[in-house]
């Protein structure tokens, strides 16, 4: 029987950034340095409530509590076994991890969202943002492939449903927020993090302010 260790669909990293760079292991370096930007983000906002979709192992999950010792940070995946990992692996006294499905929110109300790598594996992604907006306080923090000019149907890993062009991701966030900060925009926060590496950001990650809400009024008379 394999470890858990060993299954793909999780990254758990044993190497610091730095080494990874090293090493040049882009996709380590694409899971580890949004984490690190996101820490630093937040610390300028200072939530008091975070959730991590899409936890998986829980590495970067627990990063963001070890920065943010003063927030409850709660990490989330459909998969129990990773979910088992995580807080074997990765406890925190201000760190819980849950299993759970984005598309049914039984969480709670949270300040901060963050999502990597979440949306291009559902069929179902109007649903998962209308959970977010209705459980959002302050922003929600995104990042999915979107590299491409054209939206992509069939990408080239079967796990991936869809991969966004950037205006289209643009465009179908707008539904649902109404400020949305780009890396390109100005305001963009500590863009900087980035720079050690040539990374295509396009939109990844990207900060969704003011959620839209719209309420089921009941019938009336």
């Amino acid at each position: 029987m394999y470890s858990f260790e060993n299954m793909s669909e999780y990254f758990i990293p044993t190497k610091t950034l730095k080494e990874y760079q090293i090493d040049g292991n882009m996709m380590a370096i694409h899971h580890l340095i949004r984490y690190q930007w996101v820490t630093e983000f937040l610390k300028d906002i200072t939530p008091n409530t975070i959730i991590d979709m899409a936890c998986g192992a829980g590495y970067g999950t627990y990063q963001v509590g070890k920065e943010l010792p003063y927030a409850t940070v709660v990490g989330i995946d459909y998969d129990s076994d990773a979910i088992d990992y995580a807080r074997r692996h990765f406890r925190l006294p201000n760190v819980n991890y849950l299993v759970g499905n984005v598309l049914e929110w039984e969480f709670g109300d949270y300040d901060c969202v963050i999502s990597f790598d979440t949306i291009e594996h559902l069929s179902h992604r109007e649903i998962m943002m209308e959970n977010i907006v209705n459980h959002v306080s302050t922003c929600l923090i995104l990042s999915t492939p979107c590299g491409h000019n054209i939206d992509i149907f069939s990408p080239e890993w079967s796990d991936h449903k869809i991969e966004y062009s950037a205006a289209s991701l643009y465009n179908f966030l707008s539904r649902y927020f109404r400020k949305i900060i780009r890396p390109e925009c100005d305001d963009f926060p500590h863009l900087e993090a980035f720079y050690m590496i040539d990374y295509l950001l396009r939109l990844n990650p990207v900060i969704c302010y003011d959620p839209i809400r719209i309420l089921n009024n009941p019938y009336r008379n």
